[in-house]
């Protein structure tokens, strides 16, 4: 039952063009009514935001609490009551876990459309990623993909693998990366260090480029760098207490 009303909520929200958080999804089940919480929510969540939180979640949970708590909706004593003493509330119906709202929703405005979604998801990825490879010593003269130009200065760039394909004869590698300015196919020779290693869709690579003096012919690839730990980067422990969040 928990996992079909699971099912139900994600594909409810999906409807209206919005996706929910597991932090956010956890709460809304643990209540005795998510469907009629979830109209609430849609109804305050903000125009262009396509994400229900968690904290969103918590927010309506705690306006419900401030608006309407335990002695909200209590009944006045009765007058045969003893003084400081409230009669007991009647019991009223019993409600259903969960009431299934079919209609009186209207159309989600366009802009929380998936598609922009997981373009703006993306973007933040790119730009929080190729923040790490900016400054490498490993990766000098850095520059958009649209500003390259062929010169016989080493020459670097950073960019998000869109495309992965080997030549048939001598299986090289074309990798294609895109950036904010545009796109381009990098040349990796199979024995190279940068081929030893696979090149995965979407993920943010660095690399150093040589230009060829035919100007017809595409960079070739000398050295990848990835936005992990450097090897060579001395471990050491902080001076002051940190705590990190992986997600």
């Amino acid at each position: 039952m928990q996992s079909e009303l699971r099912d139900h909520l994600v594909a409810y929200f999906e409807e209206h063009r919005t996706l929910v958080e597991a932090g956010a999804l956890q709460l809304l089940l643990s209540e005795r009514q998510p469907l009629v919480l979830s109209q609430e929510i849609l109804e305050r969540l903000a125009p262009g935001s396509p994400f229900v939180t968690r904290e969103l979640v918590e927010s309506v949970l705690a306006a419900h609490r401030t608006e309407g708590g335990p002695s909200a909706h209590r009944p006045p004593p009765r007058p045969d009551s003893p003084p400081g003493r409230t009669s007991p509330e009647a019991p009223g119906p019993e409600r259903p876990d969960f009431q299934l709202i079919q209609e009186g929703f209207s159309e989600p405005p366009k802009q929380h459309l998936p598609l922009q979604a997981y373009g703006d998801l993306f973007r933040h990825r790119y730009a929080a990623l190729s923040r790490l490879l900016k400054g490498r010593p490993d990766l000098p003269n850095q520059r958009p993909i649209a500003g390259l130009r062929h010169s016989s200065e080493a020459t670097s760039v950073v960019g998000m693998v869109r495309t992965v394909r080997e030549t048939p004869q001598k299986h090289h590698l074309i990798v294609t990366v895109e950036d904010d300015t545009g796109a381009i196919d990098l040349f990796v020779p199979k024995d190279s260090p940068g081929a030893m290693l696979p090149f995965l869709p979407d993920e943010v690579v660095g690399f150093k480029l040589k230009f060829s003096r035919d100007p017809e012919r595409i960079p070739r690839v000398e050295a990848v760098e990835r936005p992990d730990v450097p090897a060579h980067r001395t471990v050491h422990r902080s001076t002051a207490a940190r705590r990190t969040l992986f997600l």
